[in-house]
């Protein structure tokens, strides 16, 4: 996996002449990257780290010594990225694809020295253990050989996992209580109709036996689960077999920020939306709003989606493919992308400009509800406000039926077809 543990006592050294000077080129132009890339920082995501996979226990405690030497492609582009700002990975420990899901516990290791070696082409790296993270999102950078990054919760460290055989019993309680296994990129997790959550991370089932409980820290939320055990008592359930299952929730669940995504809307879905009530308006309309003047139905071309930058700027993401994604500073565009077989298909990049960049596709996006709904006022406006403006040239003409109303009656009028959306950053 292109990655060999060094000694903490055996840290890679320069020597002089040749080496020295290697060294000092490498370090230098990362330096440069680095300065390029502080440059253009205008929004930084602080959880958002990249993904270091191995499949033992090298890091298994806060404060353990980390000493590596990266050669892997994908290792060396992380190594390049810790001489900016943040010289933080994540190690996460994985027996089975190299891939981690929400709730996947890892530690997050601070990088004390980096060494480059072979003209920039691997890396020494020496670090710490510094905190206990759990996986609340990840993906794939493009264009990086296939490093993953990930959006992290920091955890207690002082709360324990649950044992395997207890992990069993609770999901047996909360389906029998009419909680749902919730799909996609997760290992374990149960929901019910009010919104509330319980995941697991599983990832070190394989090794300890046990897995760490994760849910949402709002206190609504944190009643929800020993309630759920109770009503999915049975007759035949001993009052010691619930007693003792309530006690390992008290004791073992790790509590992460809320995330309510109750009102969350598909990102397609409201595309359609958005095309949709564009569709109604006439031609003069939508060219005096910016808007595409004609659906363009050359199947071999790439309808114009440039009006939609204006209007998705007030988005703001919250899930991806079943994963909590609420990054603030992150803003999606649409794009058309080719796939294999040559047909154009709709995708969405994610990006804070800085440290968050992710592909997808709009049906794996999840929206909040509020967000969606001031973009939807906006076009709203946009499409209106050819006609309000019209209307406030007749009334100060003294030429339409609103020429006898008052300025603040007229105003209301023109509130109630349409608001002023606020400006966004």
């Amino acid at each position: 996996q292109g990655t060999i543990p060094t000694s903490p006592s055996l840290a890679p050294q320069v020597g002089a002449g040749e080496a020295r000077c290697e060294a000092a080129v490498v370090m230098a132009a990362m330096a440069t990257e680095a300065a390029v890339v502080t440059s253009r920082m205008e929004a930084w995501e602080e959880d958002v780290l990249p993904v270091f996979y191995y499949n033992d226990f090298l890091v298994n405690r806060i404060g353990a010594p980390v000493g590596l030497n990266l050669f892997e492609p994908r290792y060396v582009e992380m190594c390049r990225r810790m001489g900016g700002r943040d010289p933080r990975f994540i190690f996460m420990l994985n027996y089975e694809d190299y891939q981690c899901k929400a709730g996947d516990v890892g530690f997050t290791i601070r990088v004390r020295s980096i060494q480059p070696q072979g003209g920039g082409r691997a890396f020494g790296i020496q670090g710490v253990a510094e905190e206990m993270v759990a996986v609340a999102c990840t993906w794939q950078e493009p264009n990086t050989n296939g490093l993953h990054l990930a959006k992290v919760w920091r955890l207690n460290p002082s709360i324990p996992p649950v044992p395997h055989q207890q992990l069993r019993v609770l999901s047996d309680f909360l389906e029998l209580g009419r909680w749902t296994r919730v799909r996609g990129d997760v290992r374990w997790m149960y929901g019910n109709s009010e919104g509330a959550l319980v995941l697991a991370g599983c990832n070190w089932l394989s090794s300890t036996g046990s897995a760490f409980l994760l849910a949402p820290e709002a206190p609504a939320a944190a009643s929800r689960l020993p309630q759920a055990i109770a009503a999915a008592a049975t007759p035949s359930t001993s009052p010691d077999e619930l007693r003792q299952l309530q006690n390992v929730l008290e004791q073992t669940v790790q509590r992460v920020p809320s995330v309510d995504a109750t009102s969350a809307v598909r990102l397609s879905d409201f595309f359609n939306a958005l095309n949709e009530t564009i569709r109604w308006e006439g031609r003069g309309t939508r060219w005096a709003a910016g808007l595409p003047e004609e659906e363009d139905t050359q199947p071999d071309t790439q309808p114009d989606l440039s009006y939609s930058s204006r209007l998705l700027r007030r988005v703001r993401l919250l899930r991806l493919r079943g994963m909590f994604a609420e990054m603030p500073s992150v803003r999606i565009q649409l794009q058309w992308w080719q796939d294999r077989q040559g047909d154009l298909r709709l995708g969405a990049v994610a990006s804070n400009g800085s440290n968050v960049i992710l592909h997808a596709v709009p049906e794996d996006m999840m929206i909040a509800g509020e967000s969606a709904d001031a973009a939807m006022a906006e076009l709203v406006w946009r499409l209106n406000r050819p006609r309000l403006q019209l209307l406030q040239r007749a009334h100060s003409r003294g030429s339409c039926c609103f020429s006898s109303l008052r300025e603040d009656l007229l105003s209301q009028v023109f509130a109630f077809i349409a608001v002023r959306p606020a400006e966004t950053a």
